[in-house]
Order: C-alpha cells, then structure tokens, then sequence
C-alpha cells in the first residue's frame, strides 16, 4: 500500500522505493544475485588495472543500494549467506 505524497522530498520518495522494491522476495533474490554477480563477496582485484576499475565500479552499485535501503543487518546477513552458497555452487 502506497503511503500518499504528504511533503515529502522527492528524494524520500525515491528511497522508499528502493525500500519497496528490494525488500521483496523477488528484490531480495536479484539483491543476492547482484551481490554474487557484482563482487561485493570476493576480490575486485585483477592483473588488468581496466578491469579491477570496472569490477569496483559495479560493486559500488550494489554498495549504493545496500545503503540506500539502509539494509537491516539480519537481511543483509541471509543476503550474505545466498550469495556465498550460491558461489560455491558455481
């Protein structure tokens, strides 16, 4: 249920969808998937400077949606755990 613009910011706006989004099932599922994906579990680290350039930059995406969600720690600890059973599987 949408909550009416009451003078609220558009920046708050926008937070709470974030917030609506990714504390879904299925925002929580492409949230781990992006973490596993995206290096926010493992090194960003690479021979090639150009591409540890780009690895952090993806990973800096991912970073900005955890904080801006401002992730609760238990959900981030389940999000933590899909994404490194995830990695071991692969």
């Amino acid at each position: 249920m949408e909550i009416p613009f009451v003078g609220r910011s558009k920046k708050a706006e926008l937070l709470l969808k974030y917030r609506a989004l990714f504390n879904t099932d299925d925002g929580r599922a492409i949230l781990a998937d992006m973490c596993r994906t995206f290096h926010v579990f493992n090194s960003t680290i690479s021979d090639d400077p150009y591409q540890t350039a780009y690895n952090e930059g993806a990973r800096s995406v991912v970073l900005r949606i955890l904080k801006t969600i401002n992730t609760d720690p238990a959900m981030l600890e389940e999000i933590l755990r899909e994404g490194q059973s995830e990695g071991r599987r692969r």
